[in-house]
């Protein structure tokens, strides 16, 4: 039996404005920043916690050049404008943000709750206490840093570190374990269930392994449910990703424009 698209959209849309739950999680591809994870192996070394320890002065020139001060956009493209009117309009419960510019948290409503997964290209931390500390005062790369160059009151003096994550670092359990609450219920580990009713990717490539493992298993969990548990991807087109959509919005060639078509979808 055919499916009645415009029935089906219906539901989407009343889905989605009436529960007011949906999980957003943004890739690199909004700001066009993946070099960090993407870079030549030469710049590997340079970013990594080998190299901060052991040649501190270029670390340091390499983390202010490329991460720091790289790209950074206090306005925003067309692609992350776009994505804040649609995270503003109170239909997102959580954005995972996969981007360190900032510029998603720096912009979205205090209602939204925020989880960077990449770091914060402006924030650096105490390995010690865990204390974020600011960076803008000159960084000196004559010796490793410790939380007491930044704070003279504090006697942990605990190394300092950017919280952007090294080459091949993998994200902490307490940070992944929060992303994995935030989309379901696991008060069965056995059985988990859908807490939101609508999964929505935006400018990701589904074959990274950690996301085609959060994708997977929401898709497991909702079963035959496809319009009381949504999933709507903005990105890059693959076999696996075209299988899981129930609408498609556009490509991560034109983020911006697909991020307004759905803005303006829910208006309808």
């Amino acid at each position: 039996m055919a499916v009645d698209k415009t029935k089906a959209l219906e539901a989407m849309r009343t889905n989605l404005l009436k529960n007011k739950d949906a999980v957003v999680i943004v890739g690199n591809d909004l700001v066009r920043d993946a070099h960090l994870f993407h870079a030549t192996e030469n710049n590997q070394k340079t970013y990594s916690r080998k190299q901060m320890i052991k040649d501190p002065e270029n670390f340091w020139k390499f983390y202010l050049t490329n991460i720091a001060e790289n790209e950074r956009n206090k306005t925003g493209n067309e692609n992350q404008q776009a994505l804040i009117d649609l995270l503003n309009t109170g239909i997102v419960k959580t954005v995972i943000d996969m981007n360190y510019d900032g510029y998603i948290k720096d912009h979205i409503s205090s209602d939204v709750q925020y989880i960077q997964l990449k770091g914060d290209r402006r924030e650096l931390f105490c390995t010690k206490c865990g204390a974020i500390v600011s960076y803008d005062k000159e960084i000196s790369g004559e010796k490793v840093l410790t939380h007491n160059d930044f704070n003279e009151s504090c006697q942990c003096e605990g190394r300092i570190q950017p919280t952007v994550p090294f080459y091949g670092s993998k994200i902490s359990k307490q940070l992944w374990n929060q992303i994995v609450e935030s989309i379901f219920d696991t008060t069965d580990p056995e059985n988990p269930q859908p807490r939101t009713h609508a999964l929505i990717l935006i400018g990701i490539d589904l074959t990274e392994d950690i996301l085609s493992e959060l994708v997977e298993s929401y898709q497991a969990a909702r079963g035959k449910k496809t319009l009381e548990h949504l999933l709507i991807a903005i990105t890059y087109h693959s076999p696996q990703t075209l299988q899981l959509l129930n609408v498609e919005f556009g490509t991560s060639d034109e983020i911006d424009k697909s991020l307004i078509r759905l803005k303006e979808f829910l208006k309808e």
